[in-house]
């Protein structure tokens, strides 16, 4: 799935562990953190621009992306489980404005940021 996407995917295990109570503070400086299935890392995607993503279990489930280009958060705001519910709350940025995204869109923006929901948008694509 993040085939065009490079990342340092696995690289957050060899950082030391955080309660996920502290987690949105390293949310909010967009620092890479791993806390209990909970996780945010930088990536680059394809087209150069640098993606932070907050993570809840697995890759295809990302609770936040900072589009660094675009300077917008996006959220995801589709329900899964009470602690992925749990993961958001803890994890959410105070004092910023979020662009609320279905887990399909997040999925895009994870990969692509924000012009992926434009390209989607363009090519006739459910967004």
């Amino acid at each position: 799935m993040r085939s065009d996407v490079t990342l340092k995917q696995g690289n957050y295990m060899s950082i030391k562990m955080i309660a996920n109570g502290k987690a949105r503070e390293r949310v909010e400086n967009r620092q890479a953190f791993r806390g209990s299935n909970v996780w945010g890392e930088w990536g680059v995607n394809s087209y150069d621009n640098k993606l932070y993503g907050v993570y809840s279990y697995r890759y295809t489930w990302p609770l936040f992306v900072y589009d660094h280009a675009a300077d917008v958060w996006y959220e995801n705001d589709s329900q899964f489980s009470q602690t992925t519910s749990r993961h958001r709350t803890q994890c959410r940025p105070t004092g910023v404005q979020t662009v609320k995204c279905s887990v399909d869109d997040m999925r895009v923006v994870a990969v692509t940021g924000g012009i992926g929901l434009i390209e989607r948008a363009n090519k006739g694509e459910e967004a």
